[in-house]
């Protein structure tokens, strides 16, 4: 169950990771 809890908290940081990646690439490309 451990390895359960924390692949869920590494997927969770993924995807926030990749949010803040597409967030910032818009801004960069709005200028």
């Amino acid at each position: 169950m451990t390895g359960v809890c924390i692949d869920r908290v590494l997927a969770r940081s993924a995807m926030q990771h990749v949010a803040a990646s597409d967030t910032a690439l818009v801004a960069a490309q709005q200028g």
